[in-house]
């Protein structure tokens, strides 16, 4: 039970574990939350017990943690989990013995279970020099879901640490973690908290498969997924907590989802397979807007995967926990329209001023642009490696400053010595993207980034009337002259095409 440290620290952010640079500002499940709700943490003191539960959270999985600080005389309790924090009154131990007798009875007598940790995982056996720790090594580990397979349990082995574990004490928590299935397949299981007022990730996939079918070998092929309710299945502590303030939180239940395993983008074995796969990406995301009305909303690096058939590869469009159901127009529905997401470094200059702006189906084109450009500044397809430091050329697109991300793109966008600055960092093997595709693609996102501009400030100034089109910019950016730039005519994909793989077995939630 250590003492509370003076020094300042940082709590819901940081770099641990590895995490890529996603931003989601959402009124309803976001990390911006509304200034109604209470911040509990009032000193650099409360900060640091946070960021002890941070590392509890990317340790091992865990439901909750249980903090407990001392401060003098004073002991403070704290509880976390994926919807709120609570820091309880505290009291002197000094005054009060029985409380700190009654704590420390809890500790003695609490299981695992009662200490937050995650029923369904199952530690392996500890290494020399682990006996006694809860921070047990992933692999070999063991995911037990009871009842899950006719009636008996699924499990799944654990075959290397996570790839991903969102650094953060609340949010969606997301843990993606290579695992081996009964049967030998490698797969991925992911786990995240969802907000009861978003479409499940799984529901948005099966709602694509049912209206796009053709679309089935461009999506992720999830094998099993299971919502546990967090008051019901999971018997969270908070739900047995008589407070009014929870009532201002959102109820988040926990998502899991075994997935087949792909390669990343930057795996692939040249730069013809890295085309072939990056017209898969856009056309996959063009036909589920159009036919299947989800937009992706959330175009990154991390998200775009590779099926490996033979000598055949297939773009996989992958995360679709950030994708909205979209009218029959092609707008967001209005209860999403207001939620800006996206990772960093790709989201469009448009959501980076503001989050009042409807996402757009051309903001996810732009994206696809700075993956492009993302790609030559730091992949070596030679070794299948990327490199995780920023380049220094587009180190400010991923400032936490947005922005200092906006002007940064504009730059891009729009000066010719920012955007030579950029392009001669790229690795000799994607320079042939250059003008083939950056240079062209980057003239058309300029072009309209201008004019928007001038149309804007030309009714600011004149009061003429707004006739922009702002969907398209005035039909400047559109999926068809994306692809001409691509020199890729849009395949007709028949429903053929979806029968390459085997079928999904998604449950309904």
């Amino acid at each position: 039970m250590p003492p509370i440290d003076e020094e300042p620290s940082h709590t819901s952010s940081s770099k641990r574990g590895g995490a890529k640079r996603k931003l989601v500002q959402d009124p309803e499940n976001g990390s911006q939350h509304s200034n109604k709700r209470p911040r509990w943490y009032q000193t650099n003191k409360e900060s640091q017990l946070a960021a002890y539960a941070l590392e509890c959270f990317v340790a091992t999985p865990r439901l909750y943690v249980v903090g407990i600080a001392q401060r003098d005389s004073q002991i403070i309790l704290s509880y976390f989990d994926a919807t709120c924090v609570l820091k309880m009154a505290s009291f002197d131990f000094v005054e009060n013995p029985q409380y700190i007798a009654l704590v420390l009875f809890g500790m003695l007598k609490c299981t695992p279970r009662d200490a937050g940790f995650n029923p369904f995982f199952h530690p392996g056996p500890a290494e020399e020099g682990e006996e006694g720790s809860t921070a047990r090594r992933w692999k070999g580990s063991l995911f037990v879901f009871p009842g899950e397979k006719n009636g008996s349990d699924l499990s799944f082995t654990v075959e290397d640490k996570p790839w991903f574990i969102a650094p953060e004490v609340n949010g969606r928590m997301t843990c993606v973690i290579p695992v081996i299935d009964e049967q030998g397949q490698s797969l991925v299981i992911k786990a995240a908290y969802k907000d009861g007022a978003r479409s499940l990730e799984t529901n948005l996939v099966r709602k694509l498969l049912s209206k796009a079918p053709k679309l089935k070998k461009y999506l992720p092929d999830i094998t099993w997924n299971r919502l546990y309710d967090s008051e019901k299945d999971l018997h969270l502590p908070r739900f047995k907590f008589a407070l009014d303030v929870l009532s201002t939180f959102p109820v988040r239940h926990l998502l899991y989802f075994a997935c087949k395993r792909y390669e990343k983008l930057w795996q692939v074995h040249s730069l013809e397979e890295f085309k072939a796969v990056f017209i898969d990406y856009v056309e996959c995301h063009y036909w589920a807007y159009k036919e299947g009305k989800v937009l992706h909303r959330d175009i990154s690096d991390n998200n775009l995967m590779v099926h490996r058939n033979g000598d055949t590869v297939i773009g996989i469009l992958n995360d679709w926990d950030n994708a909205s159901e979209v009218e029959e127009d092609g707008t967001v529905m209005s209860s999403k329209a207001l939620q800006r997401t996206g990772t960093r470094p790709f989201m469009a200059l448009d959501l980076l001023v503001t989050n009042t702006l409807p996402h757009l189906h051309r903001h996810d084109l732009e994206s696809f642009l700075y993956i492009l450009v993302w790609a030559g500044l730091h992949y070596n397809l030679k070794n299948g490696l990327r490199d995780t430091k920023d380049h220094q050329a587009v180190m400010n697109w991923d400032a936490q400053d947005l922005d200092r991300a906006h002007d940064a793109k504009n730059s891009f966008l729009t000066r010719w010595p920012y955007y030579q600055r950029v392009i001669t960092g790229f690795n000799d093997e994607f320079r042939p993207l250059i003008p083939a595709w950056i240079d062209p693609l980057r003239q058309m996102f300029g072009r309209a980034v201008r004019e928007k501009d001038d149309a804007e400030a030309k009714a600011m100034v004149f009061g003429q009337q707004d006739t922009y089109d702002n969907a398209t910019c005035n039909g400047q950016i559109t999926f068809e002259k994306f692809m001409a730039i691509l020199h890729a005519q849009p395949r007709a994909l028949s429903n053929e095409d979806s029968d390459s793989r085997q079928g999904s077995t998604l449950q309904r939630e």
